[in-house]
């Protein structure tokens, strides 16, 4: 009986428990709970002072410097639970939302106001007054970076009824040859690479398009669509007049997360193992432009594309051990930063990194990363021999200094020494199949091979003409230091010098060579024998 009695008494203060903690968990999910001066860190901001409310999966942060009210900041809670129930009312995601409100105005000032940033709804007082910060909202309840999906959906659950004018979009796409737009890649919305007018279409077409997807299909199939999906028959639809024949593989943007990093790269995209950290910048030639959204479509997809032709030759040509090393490092997470105000065109292997003031580069510097083990001084003539090879001749992928050499060499006002020089290597990139009948015709690489055959066997230009690209040395360039006497030689003649150690030892042994560098292990010579032989070789 006592022990009855003391089963049922423990049942009694479990029941209690129970209650009080129900009262407490329902509590927190009604109540609003204040908490002054806390510190945040914002990412590109700085650690700032806030005071904040919560209310179940709400959060609000409000900067202290603002000196609001706490009547005011209460207010201000209340407009954002009402926005967040309107999502909530329609999609019932259930999804927990951070809003910090900050008093620069400035940092915020290309994205209107406003920005999905780093897992937070960051935005100055004026958004979120004047409604504006509801696409970041959006964005954060539905957990989508991709900007597009977030105008689309802020248009149909906060202003339904209100229709785009399609015959503005008509108009727009009957005019313009730029096709990508209708891709709404995040690059479309973002001021550093995009003016207001392209935004403001990229804006329609993305209100125009999601509602589509919602009210033809769901929901999900909306928050899912890729960068081409239901492109096609939205156009149909609406009868505009545009193709939409996408000549890049945009593969490589699947699960893509965007970003920036506040006042230093406007677009950040993040994938499986890469991450991408981009300005805009203008360039002599559009070959090495970077300052609208094509371009950035441009060069990254060729980029990616030709690293992974590179992959492929390497996995056909190259043993297992050697392909699975390369195809191990290619899939380590690698980090490119693209700017005007990089240090220079550069990877850093240890760290892999690559910096490219000249994004037609990608392919080059990539090539470092798979093919090398560690940064090095001996032995980067060979590094930069191997890239050379992979970027130009297997890539397929064309550079900027494509376009620099072929307009170089159809160039009719050279004299002297100089002229001497273009001759002959015209001469030799004729007989070796090369043609300049118009760049399309233009084979870069063989104009290389050719300007490094004439420089070895023809030593003296090297002192006569002022050709840095077909006289400076690999040493001269960045390896100042190295006592190597491969880094003597020029970006040319370490390719056409590599080129002979491929066609004679095999891919196999020159990458193994370039991954850690030992040449009397991998080629059974010194170098002094290997370059004499390749030197008779070539004569």
């Amino acid at each position: 009986m006592k022990k009855n009695k003391k089963i049922a008494l423990i049942i009694c203060i479990l029941l209690v428990i129970c209650s009080f903690v129900g009262v407490l968990i329902y509590y927190n999910a009604t109540a609003k709970q204040y908490k002054e001066q806390q510190y945040l860190q914002i990412d590109g901001y700085h650690n700032a002072k806030m005071n904040s409310i919560k209310k179940g999966r709400i959060t609000l942060y409000l900067e202290t410097s603002l000196s609001l009210s706490k009547q005011k900041e209460m207010q201000f809670f209340d407009v954002l639970e009402q926005d967040y129930q309107t999502l909530e009312s329609a999609l019932n995601l259930k999804s927990d939302v951070k809003v910090t409100i900050i008093s620069d105005e400035y940092i915020l000032s290309s994205n209107n106001g406003f920005l999905y940033h780093d897992g937070i709804v960051l935005c100055n007082s004026d958004a979120f007054e004047n409604g504006k910060y509801k696409t970041a909202l959006t964005g954060a309840y539905m957990k989508t970076t991709e900007t597009w999906k977030q105008v689309a959906a802020t248009h149909y659950y906060f202003n339904k009824g209100a229709s785009v004018d399609i015959s503005k979009l008509k108009d727009y796409y009957a005019q313009n040859e730029d096709d990508l737009l209708l891709t709404l890649f995040q690059g479309y919305f973002n001021a550093s690479f995009a003016s207001n007018e392209v935004i403001d279409i990229a804006d329609m077409t993305a209100i125009g398009l999601g509602e589509y997807i919602i009210d033809n299909y769901s929901f999900d199939a909306f928050l899912n669509a890729s960068l081409t999906d239901y492109r096609r028959e939205w156009l149909s639809q609406n009868d505009i007049d545009t193709s939409f024949d996408i000549p890049f593989d945009l593969s490589w943007l699947s699960g893509a997360v965007y970003s920036q990093k506040l006042l230093q790269y406007p677009l950040v995209i993040e994938t499986k193992n890469r991450v991408y950290y981009l300005d805009s910048f203008h360039a002599e030639r559009n070959s090495a432009t970077f300052d609208h959204p094509r371009a950035v479509i441009e060069h990254l997809s060729n980029g990616n594309a030709g690293v992974n032709k590179v992959l492929e030759y390497i996995k056909s040509n190259a043993t297992k051990n050697t392909s699975d090393t390369i195809l191990k490092n290619a899939d380590a997470k690698i980090e490119y930063y693209i700017s005007s105000d990089e240090i220079g065109t550069e990877a850093d292997v240890n760290n892999k990194k690559v910096y490219l003031t000249d994004p037609s580069e990608f392919v080059h510097e990539t090539a470092h990363i798979l093919t090398m083990n560690n940064n090095r001084v001996d032995g980067a003539w060979l590094a930069e021999g191997i890239a050379e090879y992979l970027s130009r001749e297997i890539s397929g992928v064309t550079s900027d200094i494509d376009y620099r050499m072929y307009h170089s060499f159809v160039a009719s006002d050279v004299t002297g020494d100089l002229k001497s020089f273009v001759e002959d290597v015209k001469t030799q990139y004729k007989s070796s199949g090369g043609s300049f009948d118009s760049f399309e015709a233009f084979d870069f690489y063989l104009l290389e091979q050719s300007i490094a055959y004439v420089t070895l066997t023809k030593p003296e230009y090297k002192q006569k003409i002022k050709f840095p690209y077909a006289t400076t040395s690999v040493k001269d360039l960045r390896y100042s230091s190295s006592g190597d006497k491969g880094n003597n030689l020029t970006y040319p003649e370490s390719y056409l010098f590599v080129r002979y150690l491929i066609n004679k030892y095999g891919l196999d042994n020159a990458l193994n060579c370039c991954l850690a560098y030992d040449l009397e292990r991998s080629f059974n010579e010194t170098y002094d024998v290997i370059y004499s032989n390749f030197i008779k070789a070539i004569q």
